[in-house]
């Protein structure tokens, strides 16, 4: 039976070409899509959609002044991930990838810039698609809680009309948190059966991680572990410490017999901002900062949002070139291009890193505080 689910692409500590570029060369892979046959785009190229979604973001932010990356503790996506999967046998990739495109079309019109592949790697072959957060009206596309819905809804009625099996309405469960002796979800039992299954046959903690990760997306925030389900229709993540007593990490640790004290040690600790070396990092990034200023002739707001709209342009420039000669099979073209595509990227950095360093205080063309 054919179910939906939908998301955001967290950016997350990552820059947002980085966290694009992540996710798209995940969905594009040749190994997962026939060789690339399995993959179509809309308003970009599938090779290089994640730079064509940024630098639309970045044309949007320059029109607008809103960037996609949100201050303070509220999350930033810059792309909206949505995921159609079959019943095993019951679609060939052709047709899952036609419905694929028809879903796209449905629910984005022509508004948003996206990309869809088919994924046949898996016994459920699956559609990916990732489409860009900014709209073609500059406009951020706003996710309600009727939105996944919506979709599922518009997936369902293109399935039927193909003979496909859909997901009939489920029985909404009670709401709460699991404790010893409460009822729970399906989805619940079906995790539980499989962390006994792969925690007797793992023989440590990395081969039962993988041994999930054969039947569940893993998430990891911290030293916070969650998991759902690839096929079965689960939307939400579920902990291991959801399942039950006895099943969360510590307990099956201690059950596989991979168990050290540093495995309990947070993985990252936040660092001091008071501390001596925090204070060298600083006084460090401000002289590299100065340089910076001195090497790209920066000494003012103006001075600085010029340059950076020159490299914008300049990367645009390249992007068309590039496809070019991709077209044309120039390979020592294409090689050139990309070599000053990483030097304008590794420039821009640079500049953003040294405005950062130094303040954002002043503005107009007030010089930089030095």
């Amino acid at each position: 039976m054919a179910t939906t689910f939908f998301e955001g692409i967290e950016i997350g500590n990552r820059s947002v070409p980085a966290a694009l570029e992540r996710s798209v060369a995940y969905v594009i892979d040749p190994a997962k899509t026939d060789h690339g046959s399995l993959v179509s785009s809309f308003q970009c190229e599938a090779q290089s959609a994640a730079q064509e979604m940024y630098l639309h973001q970045q044309e949007a932010e320059q029109a607008t002044g809103r960037s996609v990356k949100q201050n303070g503790s509220r999350k930033s996506y810059c792309a909206m991930w949505m995921r159609q999967s079959f019943a095993p046998g019951e679609v060939t990739p052709e047709l899952a990838h036609s419905l694929g495109v028809q879903l796209a079309k449905e629910v984005l019109g022509d508004k948003y810039q996206y990309i869809v592949a088919t994924h046949t790697d898996s016994k459920c072959i699956h559609n990916h698609i990732i489409f860009n957060v900014v709209g073609a009206d500059y406009k951020k596309f706003h996710q309600d809680k009727y939105t996944p819905d919506r979709v599922a809804r518009i997936s369902d009625r293109l399935c039927r009309a193909h003979g496909l099996s859909v997901v009939e309405e489920p029985k909404k469960e009670r709401p709460g948190l699991h404790h010893p002796g409460k009822k729970v979800s399906g989805y619940h039992n079906t995790m539980r059966k499989d962390v006994e299954q792969f925690s007797s046959q793992a023989k440590s903690w990395e081969e039962f991680l993988s041994l999930m990760e054969t039947k569940y997306y893993m998430f990891r925030r911290g030293e916070r572990l969650s998991f759902r389900h690839r096929t079965n229709g689960q939307e939400r993540n579920f902990t291991l410490a959801s399942l039950g007593y006895g099943f969360d990490e510590q307990s099956l640790r201690k059950k596989i017999g991979d168990f050290t004290r540093a495995d309990t040690c947070p993985l990252f600790r936040e660092p001091n901002p008071h501390s001596y070396s925090a204070k060298l990092r600083e006084v460090k990034s401000k002289f590299a900062a100065m340089d910076a200023m001195d090497q790209q002739h920066v000494s003012s707001q103006s001075d600085y949002l010029a340059r950076l709209t020159e490299l914008r342009t300049e990367e645009k420039e390249i992007l068309s070139n590039l496809k070019n000669a991709r077209i044309h099979k120039d390979s020592a073209q294409e090689e050139k291009l990309q070599k000053r595509m990483d030097e304008i990227r590794q420039e821009r950095k640079e500049l953003i890193r040294m405005r950062a360093a130094v303040g954002k205080e002043q503005r107009g063309d007030e010089e930089i505080d030095r």
